[in-house]
C-alpha cells in the first residue's frame, strides 16, 4: 500500500510526541509543576494521541497537500519548543514578545492559520461549492475547534487539583489569538499562491479511491 501524505504526517507527529514525552516532557513537567501533576500530564498525552489517531483514520483517504501539513507540523513544533526551551532562564511559553503578547498566543495564531488552510484543502478535495460563505464558515470552524481545546482545558481544571491551565483571562486570550489567526488566513487567501497551497492536484476530484470522470474527447 502506497503511503499517503497523511501517513507520514501523523507518523512524524506521533513519533515526535512520543520522543518528547520520553526524553523531555515528563521530566520538565515534574520540574515545573511537581510530581503530583503527572495526572494532568497523562491527560494531555492521552488526549493528544487519541485525537491524532482519529484524525489520521478520517483524513487518510483524502488528498491532503504536503505544504498544508508541513505548516501544521511547524505549529506543533512551536508548541513543543514552548514547553521545552529556556531563554535566559525563563520557559519560552512564559516569555512576552512583540506588542506585549506571550509566546503561546503566537502558537495559537499560527495553528489557527494552519488549521484554516487545512479546512480550505478539505473543501477543495470534497468539491464543495460554498460561494462567498466559504471564508466566514472556515473562520467560524477555526474558532469552534479552538473552543474544543479550551473545553478540554476546562475539564482539567475541574478534575486535576493544582492544575497549570491558567486563568479565565488566559483562556480568552487563547481564543482571541485563534480569532486573529483565522482572520489572517482570510486576508492571505486573497493571494493566489496561498490558494494553491490548499488546492489538490486534481481540482474537483473527491476522496482518493473514487473514480475521476474521464474527459470527453473533442468532436471531430
Amino acid at each position: 500500500m502506497k503511503p499517503r501524505p497523511a501517513d507520514w504526517f501523523f507518523g512524524v507527529v506521533i513519533a515526535l510526541f512520543t520522543l518528547m514525552c520520553a526524553l523531555f516532557y515528563s521530566q520538565r513537567f515534574v520540574a515545573y509543576f511537581g510530581p503530583g501533576r503527572m495526572l494532568e500530564f497523562g491527560f494531555y498525552a492521552g488526549a493528544i494521541v487519541a485525537v491524532v489517531t482519529v484524525l489520521w483514520r478520517w483524513l487518510r483517504p483524502l488528498e491532503l497537500r504536503g505544504p498544508v501539513l508541513t505548516l501544521i507540523l511547524v505549529g506543533i513544533v512551536m508548541h513543543f519548543l514552548g514547553g521545552l526551551m529556556d531563554v535566559q532562564g525563563v520557559r519560552l511559553y512564559d516569555r512576552w514578545y512583540l506588542f506585549g503578547v506571550r509566546y503561546d498566543k503566537y502558537v495559537h495564531l499560527v495553528n489557527a492559520f494552519a488549521v484554516g488552510l487545512l479546512l480550505q484543502n478539505l473543501i477543495e478535495v470534497e468539491g464543495l461549492s460554498l460561494g462567498r460563505w466559504r471564508g466566514p464558515l472556515v473562520w467560524l470552524a477555526v474558532l469552534g475547534l479552538g473552543v474544543l481545546v479550551e473545553i478540554a482545558e476546562y475539564v482539567v481544571t475541574c478534575q486535576v487539583p493544582d492544575h497549570g491551565v491558567g486563568t479565565y483571562d488566559n483562556n480568552m486570550l487563547d481564543l482571541v489569538a485563534n480569532c486573529v489567526g483565522g482572520l489572517g488566513l482570510l486576508a492571505a487567501w486573497q493571494w493566489a499562491w496561498v490558494r494553491r497551497l490548499a488546492t489538490p492536484r486534481a481540482l474537483g476530484a473527491v476522496a482518493i479511491g473514487q473514480p475521476v470522470p474521464e474527459e470527453t474527447p473533442p468532436a471531430r
